[in-house]
């Protein structure tokens, strides 16, 4: 029987960076199989449709790649942030500004 949902959520994660390397990894292969599927089949929709999805996956794969060390200097940021949260406690576009690091973390998901 699954554990409840609130005892779930407190565990911590174990996706790590070794398993989005794999999965960019898979991603990658798929599409090279799709490819030589495509070609092999000679159909000209299927091979501009795997062209269109290769272009995506360009321009998308270097952001997915860079998510943990984009999370890390989200951290970063936060932290230092937060020791100076004191000194300006009444600054209303750095409490805006921090209210929204942690909100764009907290979306991110707990460390």
């Amino acid at each position: 029987m699954p554990k409840p949902l609130s005892y779930r959520c407190n565990m911590k994660p174990t996706f790590t960076t070794e398993d989005a390397d794999r999965l960019l990894q898979l991603a990658d292969q798929f599409l090279t199989d799709w490819e030589e599927t495509a070609h092999e089949g000679r159909d000209p929709e299927d091979i501009e449709e795997v062209w269109q999805r290769r272009r995506e996956w360009k321009a998308i794969r270097p952001i997915l790649a860079a998510a943990t060390a984009m999370l890390d200097a989200l951290d970063g940021c936060i932290e230092q942030m937060e020791q100076c949260e004191r000194l300006l406690p009444d600054d209303r576009e750095f409490i805006s500004a921090l209210t929204a690091a942690r909100a764009a973390r907290a979306k991110a998901g707990a460390t």
